[in-house]
């Protein structure tokens, strides 16, 4: 029987290209399968996915990115009419500058093989999500991964410079951080219905020379949540808090013995590293907070003990499906100080279902992953209890998915986080990328309905970024970005609302000047006409600091200005603004957050775009910012 990929090895004749039973593998991902592809190609260059994406751009056929698979959220699902590109055979590490402190590799490449590179030129690169064994740098930076470390040093978003994309077109584009319109913060954690990533260049970083990690356990999992916050609060400076529960623990002892204490309610993880001065003085108060509940805390100083004390906690993605059940990956993210109130909605949302829901948790971000094992049989109670935690979770002030992205589990999920508008903005940027969605289809993005307004205003500047609108096949597109255009915005109300709590909006559309310092979540909220010499002194009181508002101006002069962007856009996790379609808020109050694309990097550092004119001006009207101690 004849398939429409019959001569695809003909069409691109230097790469790799399989059919018939040979696809049946790529059909799959860590969790199990997800559909079979009509073809798969291995490129080995970027000349042969530029070359791809024409074919696919001529021909009309869907283009399905894959990796290492280890993603949890069903972020790829093959189908016959598509072709998956299997990126692990671009997987070279091009350079290591070790004065600059960067890197730049090919997607392919496995995190752990570029850290064994870096290692004994004592340098890291960051994102260390569990996966980091088998998971690619490519996969990294589309889901936009974060793992126990990012408590203190980020999530990927942190630690990329550049990437260089294939567009749907086949053009190649170089987006960088530091570009007039940020691409590059936009394209990191789109799960590949933008563009393929064939290069990128990464930040590294040094070591520091101690680390010190802790094991306690306790009575009640809520007890465990609960000295995380008192953990936060105190502002120890951990590199990572971690949490398992009962369940979790009984999950891996049934894989292999993981040497944990039994019985306890929950086990926390806590680790702090930096100079040995520091570690010592901030081991003491971490120790201190720990014996309250447990007397018998065990503690590792070197690294061998450091890495059989985390041994089982990381292996739990693979303890969790040895069991033959089934899983579904719950990855909400709340405000930190809320995470004792997260894991007791979803104890009681699992009751309810009567579902086995064992507990994990990058507890100091407040990340929380409920993990439902079932058979197929509870599917209808799963689905339930899922869209019930995602509802605690937003309720909370949090978001539906902290770092292992939307796919197309949690695809249903998207309408409850986000309105029309918000949706409407997505929809304008896929578009502007991939005007015939045929990157990465049925992911992230749901289908349009009837009456959702049209973003006319990000969906441009995206176009006009990337040097216009992507469509037939074309040649090679370099780093250089068209002149923006300056678009009008809707005049409204410059009243001032009153401060509001998380997960709710005011209804007047603002640009206030409320101040709000949240001690326990290290955030700030601020209204766009807050003056940021007041915002600076409030959180002085408070011996906080936030570097995004070190200079003069209001806080919207803050996010608009282009020159001040490098400061701004790390510290970022929110903001709100009134564009011409409606009213939006992208991110949250959650310090980790990987729901839908991120749009908020297109509002950041606009100027003439975004900011400019007498309308334009009042377009921003708040925004939520990391603070750190100071």
């Amino acid at each position: 029987m004849t398939t429409p990929f019959d001569d695809l090895a003909a069409a691109l004749p230097n790469a790799e290209v399989l059919l018939g039973d040979a696809v049946t593998p790529y059909g799959k991902d860590h969790l199990g399968v997800r559909g079979r592809p009509g073809a798969v190609v291995r490129p080995h260059t970027t000349e042969q996915v530029a070359a791809l994406m024409r074919l696919s751009a001529q021909r009309g056929f869907a283009i399905i990115p894959r990796a290492a698979a280890t993603n949890l959220c069903g972020a790829f699902v093959p189908r016959e009419d598509a072709v998956v590109v299997d990126m692990m055979a671009m997987n070279r590490i091009i350079s290591i500058d070790e004065e600059g402190l960067r890197a730049v590799v090919e997607p392919g490449l496995v995190n752990a093989a570029l850290q064994q590179e870096l290692a004994p030129r004592g340098l890291c690169w960051s994102p260390d999500p569990a996966s980091r064994p088998i998971s690619t740098v490519g996969g990294n930076i589309m889901t936009n991964a974060g793992g126990p470390a990012a408590i203190k040093y980020g999530v990927t978003f942190h630690h990329v410079h550049a990437v260089e994309v294939a567009l749907a077109d086949g053009r190649l584009v170089t987006l960088r951080e530091d570009d007039a319109v940020d691409l590059l913060g936009v394209v990191i954690g789109s799960e590949g219905t933008l563009g393929l990533i064939t290069r990128a260049e990464l930040r590294l970083r040094r070591p520091p020379p101690a680390a010190w990690t802790a094991l306690a356990a306790f009575a009640r999992i809520e007890a465990a949540a609960e000295a995380v916050s008192s953990i936060v609060a105190a502002r120890i400076a951990c590199s990572a808090l971690e949490l398992i529960d009962r369940r979790g623990v009984e999950v891996l002892d049934a894989w292999r013995p993981s040497g944990y204490p039994k019985g306890a309610g929950a086990l926390l993880f806590a680790e702090v590293d930096g100079g040995p001065e520091e570690v010592e003085a901030s081991a003491a108060r971490l120790l201190s907070v720990l014996k309250r509940a447990d007397l018998a805390v065990r503690v590792a100083r070197t690294p061998e003990e450091r890495s059989a004390l985390w041994a089982g906690r990381l292996a739990f993605g693979i303890a969790m499906t040895a069991g033959g059940k089934k899983c579904f990956v719950g990855d909400v993210s709340v405000p930190r100080q809320k995470i004792p109130d997260i894991v007791a909605r979803v104890g009681q949302i699992a009751a309810w279902h009567k579902i086995d829901v064992p507990i994990v948790a990058h507890a100091g971000d407040g990340n929380v992953h409920p993990l439902i094992l079932h058979e197929e049989r509870e599917r209808k109670a799963v689905t339930a209890a899922a869209f019930e935690m995602t509802g605690a979770a937003l309720d909370l002030g949090g978001t539906m998915t902290g770092e292992h992205g939307v796919g197309s589990d949690k695809l249903p999920h998207m309408r409850s986080q986000f309105t029309p508008a918000e949706i409407a903005s997505f929809r304008a940027i896929k578009q502007a990328f991939d005007p015939d969605g045929r990157l990465n289809p049925g992911i992230l993005l749901p289908p349009a309905t009837p009456g959702e307004p049209v973003d006319t205003l990000l969906g441009g500047l995206v176009r006009a970024a990337l040097g216009g609108t992507v469509g037939a096949a074309g040649g090679r597109a370099g780093g250089e970005r068209a002149a923006s255009t300056q678009p009008t915005t809707r005049p409204h109300s410059s009243s001032v609302t009153a401060d509001v709590s998380p997960g709710t909006r005011p209804t007047a559309p603002t640009a206030d000047a409320a101040i709000t310092i949240d001690l326990e979540n290290l955030t700030v909220a601020v209204g766009a006409a807050a003056r940021c010499h007041d915002v600076r002194r409030q959180l002085a009181a408070v011996k906080l600091r936030c570097r995004a508002l070190d200079e003069e101006g209001s806080v919207g002069d803050a996010v608009r200005s282009s020159g001040r962007r490098a400061t701004v856009r790390p510290a970022l996790l929110s903001i709100e603004a009134e564009l011409p379609h409606g009213r939006v808020r992208f991110g949250s109050a959650a310090v980790k957050d990987v729901a839908g694309l991120d749009a908020k990097r297109l509002l950041v550092g606009g100027e003439g775009a975004l900011g400019g004119g007498k309308d334009g001006a009042r377009s921003l009207t708040r925004a939520i910012f990391r603070v750190e101690p100071g």
